[in-house]
């Protein structure tokens, strides 16, 4: 699997207002009740979500959609269906439906 870089997990925090572990700690909020307490919109996936997973393989880039619980799930399947390196992931948002 493609490695994740310092820069693209802040950038992702950003994006979505993800406040990073240490900004919690300086404010004196317990971690557990900020959890507890924060809105699905603050980064937490749940239900089955839709992913555009990009592969290189010998061939070129191979494009996949594919609908998982989470990113690694989508990952594993889009691997199964083409051989080579995952270059990007972009999480599409929820599936409609069961």
């Amino acid at each position: 699997m493609a490695g994740v870089s310092i820069a693209t997990v802040c950038h992702y925090r950003q994006r979505w207002n993800i406040p990073s572990y240490r900004s919690t700690l300086a404010a004196g909020t317990n971690t557990a009740d900020a959890d507890a307490t924060a809105p699905l919109s603050m980064g937490v996936l749940t239900g089955q979500q839709g992913f555009s997973v990009t592969i290189q393989t010998a061939q070129g880039r191979k494009q996949h959609i594919t609908i998982a619980d989470d990113i690694v799930s989508a990952a594993r399947r889009a691997s199964s269906v083409a051989k080579g390196k995952i270059v990007e992931i972009v999480h599409l948002g929820p599936a409609i439906g069961k």
